[in-house]
C-alpha cells in the first residue's frame, strides 16, 4: 500500500496539466487512488476497532502506543476541542507514510561511511526528504529516533539473510519511478527469530 503511495504521488496525471481532460482519467490514477483509500480505510478500522475493544475490556488500562492515546483523547470529556475519527484517521495515515517512506530510503543513502559528518538540518543532500530552512519537517528529530528504534528492534530479535542462497552482487540496485526511488525490484529478505518465544508476545 506505501509502494502503491508513493507511486501515485509521483505518477503523471494529465488532469494536473489539462484540467478539463481530468474527467476522463486517461491513466487511471483516479480509480486507482480511490482503491487505495478505500484499502486505507480498512486498515485504520480494523487497527481502531481492536484498540477500542481492547480499552473496554480494561477500563484502566494505559494507551501503549500512539493509536491508543488518540482513541483515549476522541472520549476525553476534558477536552474543549475533542479529535474527530476522520481526523485521527487522517494523522495516522500521514504518519504511517511518511515512516515508511523515510525508512525505505534512508539505509542505502548512507552506505559507504557517508553517515559521518551528515548535517540533519538540510545542508547535505543525503537528507534532503526532510526539507530545508524555515519550512523543514517539523518533525524530523522524532522520525529519525522512530527509525532507529524500530531498525535496531528488527535487528536485535531476528536473523536476516537473503533467499534461495542469493548473493549480495545478485541485488538489483535499479531505481523505480515515483516521489521516492523506491527499488526497482523490491528486496526480499528472510528473517528468523534468535530470541526466546516469549520475548515476541505482548504481555
Amino acid at each position: 500500500m506505501l509502494n502503491d503511495f508513493s507511486k501515485l504521488n509521483g505518477a503523471f496525471y494529465i488532469g494536473d496539466w489539462i484540467p478539463w481532460l481530468a474527467f476522463l482519467d486517461l491513466h487511471g490514477c483516479v480509480r486507482k487512488m480511490k482503491a487505495l483509500e478505500e484499502k486505507f480505510d480498512h486498515l485504520f478500522d480494523f487497527v481502531y476497532d481492536g484498540h477500542k475493544a481492547n480499552r473496554e475490556a480494561a477500563k484502566s488500562l494505559e494507551p501503549r502506543d500512539m493509536v491508543g492515546l488518540l482513541v483515549e483523547l476522541m472520549d476525553d470529556p476534558s477536552l474543549d476541542v475533542k479529535p474527530t475519527y476522520d481526523s485521527v484517521k487522517g494523522f495516522t495515515q500521514a504518519e504511517t507514510q511518511h515512516y515508511g517512506m523515510l525508512q525505505k530510503n534512508f539505509v542505502r543513502r548512507f552506505l559507504e561511511g557517508k553517515l559521518v559528518n551528515i548535517d540533519v538540518k538540510g545542508q547535505s543532500f543525503e537528507l534532503i526528504p526532510f526539507g530545508s530552512g524555515r519550512r523543514m519537517c517539523p518533525g524530523y528529530s522524532l522520525a529519525l529516533k522512530m527509525l532507529m528504534c524500530g531498525l535496531a528492534n528488527m535487528l536485535h530479535g531476528f536473523n536476516w539473510s537473503l533467499p534461495c542462497n542469493m548473493k549480495i552482487q545478485d541485488l538489483s540496485m535499479e531505481e523505480d519511478f515515483g516521489i521516492s526511488t523506491p527499488r526497482k525490484v523490491p528486496l526480499v529478505a528472510v528473517l528468523e527469530p534468535r530470541l526466546p518465544r516469549h520475548l515476541y508476545q505482548q504481555p
